[in-house]
């Protein structure tokens, strides 16, 4: 059964080979042919200088034996020269081998690195939000060198031993044709053992790869600013080592009795090995005892079998090493196959400028990717990612959260250039709405109209330029204060006009000019020079970064002065209308003094919408909205 299983896996797992080559070759041909032509070479020198060996000392037994003929010492010399430039030829190759091949390890692993990188902007927010994509993406990034490896010390190497064992085998022959035979099956339970022991490992690798992301994040906690005053203040620092340390024990106990387990298979294996050559060299020198063979056959032969033992455990080691890379490379394959699953419409449709209509939510529901429920196929027929099954479990087995539909049916219009803003408690899928406009994802049901056209059909990256968001989780970008508002509208990075502007617009460009390097200051602590701001001046910058495009056609605040002060806040209000003027906004917020300013309130619970009107018009109605309102108001009377 294991035989079988394992003859299985093999032929899938070594079909990644391939696609290896031609990501390596492509990287470096030049360099790559470089390694092939050296591996020859390398190939063809351990039997030449055995075979010099034997020839040194048949002309030693043969100067001996004609009293120090001078001629027959000579011969000698020159056999001892051959044997000079043959072990500086191994030396010089193998020298100019490591700086080939260490020179492609690093422009392969580079562009390697890159991928992974592409892929991960490729992917959807859905990948994002599972701890399995994540246990991929580490195994992917943690690959390094491992290509290169597979060609260069695995492919490339096993063609070098293949050329040293057939030629060693056929010297081996001379003497007698089961010899070789014996010793190559001698060494084939030891190629099934690592092989088994190369599965194992890598499925202890996957089962690792949760615990090694707790680590690190541990790790990060205990050493990141943002953390550093409730570690200290509660005294947490401690028990986050703890469990650190418990962690770091768990995948340390489990290497350890793997590889003792390995290793004791390997020793018990390598004494068979032992015993056929011992038995073999015995042959030789009884061989040579009685006078069949000369001196040199007998150093001939026993080099042979010395370097054919050798040959032959470094070539099934190959084998292994190969076939545990291919396990691991076949990861990072299965990484950069994943699709994005939202994906532009077939005609590439623009979006209008200006909206005509606005935005309509038309009977929308929405399951996220995690539940049960979304593992089928979405509108379009792509499948979710692997880890995403039917059955509700991820790709480790385990159950994921039931079905729990976020969003239940809802249906509003956001009219253009009006600003609509949604209320309701945390939870009630208010950020999902956002972003599902953004089609960050797409409904499980329903449909998202821009001017009547539904949104999958609309160039993706067309529709995204034309979306203005500030998050109420904002990125805080370690980065100078230029990029973290420029970054709202890449391509005019270097427009230092405009960046400027934006900040002006809420508020944000007295926080940057009171900075020493003024927009060139890195902000945050991560790297030296860089300054800490506030909440309240990050959500400034956040916001300014949202006002960085040129007029687009839907802007969308997700609580835009959670984290303001009282001052700042009423300067966001005075300017509200300006900023939102003639723009097609849609604004998120528990603070009422703003939502009161939008030309519709659309109130969520659970999910749904159970009202929909003007401030006054919900006031009247005397509902959930004017309840409230009025909890809030009585805070400030």
């Amino acid at each position: 059964m294991f035989l079988r299983s394992l003859s299985k896996e093999t032929l899938r797992i070594f079909a990644s080979t391939p696609r290896v080559l031609g990501m390596v070759w492509h990287a470096s041909p030049g360099r790559v042919a470089t390694l092939a032509v050296l591996t020859v070479v390398q190939g063809l020198l351990p039997t030449a200088t055995i075979w010099v060996a034997k020839l040194v000392v048949d002309g030693v037994v043969a100067a001996v034996t004609s009293g120090g003929n001078p001629e027959a010492i000579a011969v000698v010399v020159r056999y001892v020269g051959w044997q000079f430039v043959l072990g500086a030829a191994q030396i010089g190759l193998g020298h100019v081998s490591s700086i080939v091949q260490q020179r492609l390890s690093d422009v392969v692993g580079h562009q390697l690195s890159v991928q992974v990188l592409a892929r991960a902007n490729a992917l959807d927010l859905a990948h994002f939000e599972t701890p399995e994509f994540y246990d991929r993406l580490r195994n992917a990034q943690r690959l390094g060198s491992q290509p290169v490896n597979l060609v260069t010390g695995g492919l490339l190497q096993l063609a070098r031993n293949a050329i040293v064992l057939v030629s060693m085998v056929a010297l081996l022959a001379r003497f007698h044709p089961a010899l070789p035979l014996i010793i190559v099956l001698a060494a084939l339970p030891s190629l099934l053992s690592q092989m088994y022991y190369g599965r194992f490992g890598w499925q202890l690798m996957h089962r690792q790869a949760s615990m090694y992301r707790k680590q690190n994040y541990l790790a990060s906690v205990m050493t990141s600013d943002s953390h550093a005053k409730e570690i200290r203040l509660f005294g947490l620092g401690d028990h986050l080592l703890g469990r650190y340390v418990e962690t770091t024990q768990e995948v340390l106990r489990q290497d350890w009795d793997f590889r003792s387990r390995r290793r004791r298979s390997q020793s018990l294996l390598s004494l068979l090995s032992t015993s056929v050559g011992t038995g073999a060299y015995l042959y030789a020198v009884l061989q040579a005892a009685a006078g069949r063979i000369s001196l040199g056959d007998l150093t001939l032969y026993s080099g042979a079998v010395s370097q054919t033992q050798n040959t032959l455990q470094q070539l099934l080691t190959g084998i292994s090493s190969i076939y545990e890379t291919n396990l691991q490379v076949d990861d990072l394959f299965t990484y950069l196959d994943f699709k994005p699953v939202v994906v532009s419409g077939p005609r590439l449709v623009k979006v209008p400028r200006p909206l005509q209509h606005g935005v309509e939510f038309r009977n929308v529901t929405f399951t996220y990717p995690l539940s049960s429920a979304a593992g089928a196929p979405t509108g379009d027929g792509r499948p979710r990612p692997p880890w995403m099954r039917h059955d509700g479990s991820g790709g480790d087995g385990r159950r994921h959260r039931g079905p729990r539909e976020v969003l239940k049916g809802v249906s509003f219009t956001l009219p253009a250039g009006k600003t609509v803003a949604l209320v309701g408690a945390n939870g009630a899928g208010k950020t999902t709405l956002v972003k599902l406009l953004g089609r960050l994802y797409d409904p499980t049901e329903g449909e998202i109209l821009l001017d009547g056209t539904n949104l999958r059909e609309f160039d993706l990256e067309d529709l995204r330029s034309q979306v203005a968001v500030v998050f109420q989780d904002y990125a805080r970008y370690q980065l100078p204060a230029r990029d973290n508002i420029g970054f709202g509208q890449v391509d005019r990075l270097a427009d230092t006009e405009r960046i400027v502007r934006a900040a002006a617009q809420d508020g944000a460009e007295p926080v940057i000019e009171r900075l020493s390097d003024g927009y060139d200051t890195t902000l945050g602590r991560m790297f030296s020079g860089g300054v800490e701001l506030s909440g309240g001046e990050w959500q400034k910058v956040a916001l300014a970064r949202g006002f960085m495009r040129d007029s687009p056609q839907l802007l969308v605040l997700d609580e835009p002065t959670a984290a303001l002060d009282a001052q700042a806040e009423y300067d966001i209000y005075e300017r509200f209308r300006a900023l939102t003027q003639g723009r097609t906004t849609l604004l998120i917020s528990h603070r009422f003094s703003t939502v009161r300013m939008a030309d519709l309130i659309v109130v969520l619970e659970d999910g749904r919408i159970i009202e929909q009107g003007s401030h006054e018009q919900l006031q009247a109605a005397a509902g959930t909205y004017a309840r409230l309102y009025e909890m809030q108001a009585q805070r400030y009377r």
